[in-house]
């Protein structure tokens, strides 16, 4: 009865787990640097929804005229033509003559800039 007993209990134990923090809440701005090198970046599966989360409170057809300066990032055509300019790596970056995005917080991950640089490097693919 007892190893009835003692069995039953070990493959109870066994049998739990636990979650990962890292699985349960993936980190959002991890994903670059935790893949190939070799990945290509696309506006569609990485630049678009970094733009989404950090960018579109403020760069979106109603409020780009009051917060966003003008500047909208809601589609492809918009983010190419600031990449194009020079006007969105260097304001992620924090460069002296670019003003600090976002706007009153803090400066992206290490991997999403690299995302956006290695996007703009290889040529903006949609």
């Amino acid at each position: 009865m007892k190893l009835v007993w003692f069995i039953s209990f070990t493959i109870l134990l066994t049998s739990c787990y636990k979650d990962s923090e890292e699985s349960l809440y993936p980190d959002l701005n991890a994903t670059l640097c935790n893949s190939d090198s070799t990945t290509v970046i696309t506006y569609k599966d990485q630049i678009s929804s970094t733009m989404t989360y950090y960018c579109l409170s403020c760069h979106n057809k109603s409020n780009a005229d009051k917060q966003g300066k003008g500047i909208k990032l809601e589609t492809f055509a918009q983010v190419k033509k600031e990449a194009e300019k020079g006007s969105l790596l260097g304001s992620v970056e924090h460069l002296s003559k670019y003003e600090p995005m976002p706007k009153d917080a803090g400066k992206l991950s290490d991997c999403k800039i690299e995302e956006i640089s290695k996007w703009i490097e290889n040529g903006y693919a949609e």
